[in-house]
């Protein structure tokens, strides 16, 4: 029987929260799921490569009056040799790398243009000031040919530039530079991440946390071009095998983790699917990935002439509603409290701090690139924050020790499962409290056990709760009453 109420990670659930992704997404990721059989995190990464590449270049996410950064997103997803990452990766980046297979012709073609004119313009400049030289010498007047000098610099051809989307082998210098010259937008991408980590852009890491955060950068130089970025946007994504990672930790982690630089990024490492990738693939995959690669095509000519027409620093802010704002600081609270020391995240509290910002962006993305309007409603945030907590989870298992949980969110977990299975049989319906209260598993129903589990799960929007009277109804949390 399928599930009509999407399972929930309220710990350790074992299941990536497919049904919180936006529609647009989802169709594509169940397409590439059919055709590669690779693991769903893998897919979903893959997925929200682009999309964080091409909207953090045209918008800014506003959860709050007064507070705004970029919806860029870094995704680190930990796989083996065999996984189909490149297969992965080349369906969902098809439209940008045909991009930039043709900006790299068009730059050839216009640089081959721009040296032409630059060589004349400055052979026009030798034959003026030559003329000037003899004018000199005769003692005749100079003020024309001086004034034609001076109007010509002012024709001097303007160097054409490239739009990048893409880099990976690259230094820090030249990843500043391209900012500045290159439409101030760009991916660290690579489906063999150990490019990446191995390389030199990785090491300034202060520089990537400063781009992640939407801050400006300035580069002094004494023997060529100055220059200060304003409004530049980088996002990552990253798969890699168990081994080079683990290198790069050996190497870098406590450097990588006291700066925050590890708690920017979305991290999984899910289960291999190798010897189970049995069964057919959907015919109409492809069908399933094409709205998603119109809306990338889409968003690739929004950049292009925003870019083109130097109007990058005109993104559009996406604000929350009323009700997501609510939600979104009852999210901060919620993350705070599990931070203090019996908190279920107090090892891992260099991600929990940044977990609002990350569910704020992945909100932003979810709603902007599904092409919905208004301001982000507050399903959109809590699906995000679905997603968000499965990848802290995550995070959790990499690099924090989990501290025993207290006996009433335990309690919850047992409880959830089986509300879970009640919603299935009951068709999403709410139940009543006193038809519950007999049924649950027997460890809820000694004294003041159900009661803090019910609350729990009701704080961290896993059930809603109403009343008829002196009659409590229980429901999924969007249920509409």
């Amino acid at each position: 029987m399928n599930s009509i109420y999407p399972l929930a990670t309220l710990n350790e659930g074992p299941q990536f929260p497919l049904k919180s992704v936006p529609n647009l997404i989802r169709e594509a990721i169940i397409g590439a799921a059919s055709k590669t059989k690779a693991p769903l995190p893998l897919i979903f990464a893959s997925a929200m490569a682009p999309v964080s590449l091409l909207c953090q270049g045209l918008t800014d996410v506003s959860p709050a009056e007064g507070l705004t950064f970029p919806v860029s997103s870094n995704f680190c997803t930990v796989a083996e040799s065999g996984e189909r990452k490149s297969t992965v990766d080349k369906l969902f980046m098809a439209p940008i790398h045909e991009f930039e297979r043709e900006a790299g012709i068009r730059y050839g073609n216009a640089i081959q243009q721009y040296e032409t004119e630059r060589e004349i313009w400055e052979e026009e400049l030798k034959a003026l000031k030559s003329k000037l030289n003899k004018q000199v010498k005769k003692n005749q007047p100079t003020e024309e040919i001086k004034e034609s000098i001076r109007a010509h610099r002012e024709t001097i051809p303007q160097e054409p530039f490239r739009i990048q989307l893409l880099a990976s082998d690259i230094t820090p210098a030249a990843l500043q530079y391209q900012l500045y010259k290159g439409g101030g937008s760009i991916g660290l991408h690579s489906a063999e991440g150990d490019i990446i980590l191995g390389g030199q852009a990785i090491q300034n890491l202060g520089l990537l946390n400063d781009l992640w955060d939407g801050a400006p950068f300035t580069v002094s130089r004494r023997c060529s071009e100055s220059f200060s970025v304003h409004g530049a946007r980088l996002s990552a994504s990253l798969m890699v095998q168990d081994a080079p990672l683990r290198k790069y930790f050996k190497r870098a982690q406590q450097q990588a983790r006291g700066s925050g630089f590890l708690a920017r990024f979305f991290f999984a490492s899910p289960d291999s699917t190798i010897g189970t990738r049995t069964g057919s693939t959907l015919e109409g995959y492809q069908q399933l990935l094409a709205p998603y690669h119109r809306r990338l095509q889409q968003l690739i000519e929004d950049y292009a002439h925003k870019t083109e027409t130097k109007a990058l620093s005109d993104r559009q802010k996406l604000t929350f509603t009323p009700e997501a704002q609510l939600r979104w600081g009852d999210i901060g609270d919620y993350l705070e409290r599990e931070m203090a020391e019996n908190g279920r995240y107090y090892s891992l509290r260099d991600f929990a701090s940044k977990e609002g910002n990350k569910v704020a962006r992945l909100a932003a993305l979810f709603h902007y690139f599904n092409g919905d309007e208004g301001c982000i409603a507050e399903k959109t945030l809590l699906d995000a924050q679905k997603v968000s907590e499965w990848y802290l989870k995550e995070a959790l298992c990499l690099f924090g020790t989990q501290p025993e949980q207290p006996q009433y969110v335990q309690d919850a977990d047992l409880l959830w499962r089986w509300l879970h299975e009640r919603f299935m049989d009951n068709n999403g319906q709410p139940i009543t409290r006193s038809w519950m209260s007999p049924r649950v598993p027997n460890q809820l129903r000694r004294p003041g056990r159900l009661q803090p589990a019910l609350e729990h799960l009701q704080s961290n929007y896993r059930v809603a709760i109403a009343h008829n009277g002196r009659t409590m109804l229980i429901a999924p949390y969007d249920f509409r009453w």
